[in-house]
């Protein structure tokens, strides 16, 4: 299983450990959204390791509930997607949940000036573990949530950070699990690389950041 696979602010690891507790949920997955719309800064629960790297591998252009296709929604249901006329895409996503053995999934999406800045998933693997009206209870916790995340987490998209430093999109990568206190053994499974690639990579982190110790990278980077 994967517990993280890129750091993020402590408030998104809060907020996703409270609404998963909160509506019981199996799984959870915070995200960080880019201006283009592409996910970042996963913060992982209970998320088979084949599950998410399949999905960053592809299968996310078929997700009904990706943030492209959030479309105004505070909470969207996954169950809702699949009794409506499913497109092929959208019949992919659901064999590959159900692969996994995923019962029901909602989707939180967090707004900064009307653009989605974060999202969240809840998934369940037991459809008897879901509340009911799961909906409406998600809806009440969505402002409390996104209130939060906005006064807490730094307004720098972590694409941007990377830019300013010159850093490669796997550079973000590794400096984000460095910032959450991931060892390279952990990094080097999280991201499926060998523990050689990861020294090389810090290194090369430590060199574009001028720092000479992850101390001082983390430092600088939680600076932002």
């Amino acid at each position: 299983m994967l517990t993280m696979r890129e750091g993020v602010n402590p408030a998104a690891e809060r907020a996703a450990m409270f609404a998963r507790e909160a509506l019981s949920a199996s799984r959870s997955a915070f995200y960080r959204v880019d201006e283009d719309l592409s996910l970042t800064g996963f913060l992982l629960a209970g998320v088979p390791a084949d599950f998410f790297r399949q999905y960053v591998a592809g299968m996310c252009d078929c997700d009904p509930l990706h943030a492209r296709h959030a479309r105004g929604r505070p909470v969207a249901r996954l169950g809702d997607e699949f009794v409506r006329p499913a497109s092929a895409e959208v019949a992919t996503f659901q064999s590959f949940c159900a692969q996994f053995g995923i019962a029901e999934s909602i989707e939180f999406f967090f707004r900064r000036n009307g653009r989605v800045f974060a999202g969240l998933n809840l998934a369940w693997d037991d459809a008897r573990l879901i509340p009911e009206n799961v909906i409406g209870l998600a809806e009440k916790m969505h402002d409390y949530i996104e209130f939060n995340l906005l006064s807490q987490i730094g307004a720098e998209p972590a694409k941007h950070r990377g830019l300013r430093y010159a850093l490669t999109p796997r550079e973000r990568e590794v400096l984000d699990l460095l910032c959450c206190g991931r060892t390279n053994r952990d990094i080097s499974e999280c991201l499926d690389v060998s523990l050689a690639t990861v020294k090389t990579h810090l290194a090369h982190i430590f060199e574009k950041l001028g720092v000479e110790t992850r101390a001082a990278a983390v430092a600088l980077d939680l600076r932002r």
